[in-house]
């Protein structure tokens, strides 16, 4: 299965995704830079592979996001309200596509699909500003 990484260059002044990879119904996995912000999407996301976000890069699409084999992240997975893994609306999942797993959990509701909180190690945050094509972001070092 083919994968898509969405980098600085896909994205306009806006966050929003301008590039030419039409991401409505894709047959692959979709991935993305660490530290990218928020990237916005105009119209829904249906990915048949999985969604891996790096550290400091989220998502938002027009009406939703689906993707298949479960969700996974090796960090601290948040979200705005609900979390689902594994939907599928013309067969039963197989198990492994409903997991959810990562370190742990901070925010969000499971409404569908376990969750297999992995743990991670002690950590400590430090805030710093970095300039990246000229544009100021915060992002978060884990030390």
């Amino acid at each position: 299965m083919k994968t898509f990484k969405i980098t600085k260059e896909h994205l306009d002044e806006n966050n929003e995704y301008i590039g030419n990879v039409d991401l409505s119904d894709f047959e692959g996995n979709l991935e993305s830079d660490e530290y990218l912000g928020r990237i916005f999407f105009k119209s829904n996301l249906l990915i048949k592979g999985y969604l891996l976000f790096r550290a400091g890069s989220g998502i938002e699409a027009g009406e939703g996001i689906e993707a298949g084999e479960g969700i996974k992240c090796n960090l601290t997975l948040s979200s705005g309200l609900r979390i689902f893994a594994g939907l599928c609306i013309f067969r039963l999942p197989e198990k492994e596509e409903t997991i959810i797993r990562c370190g742990k959990l901070i925010n969000g509701e499971i409404c569908f699909g376990t969750l297999e909180e992995t743990g991670i190690e002690e950590t400590k945050e430090k805030r710093i500003i970095i300039e990246i094509d000229g544009e100021r972001k915060e992002a978060i070092l884990l030390t």
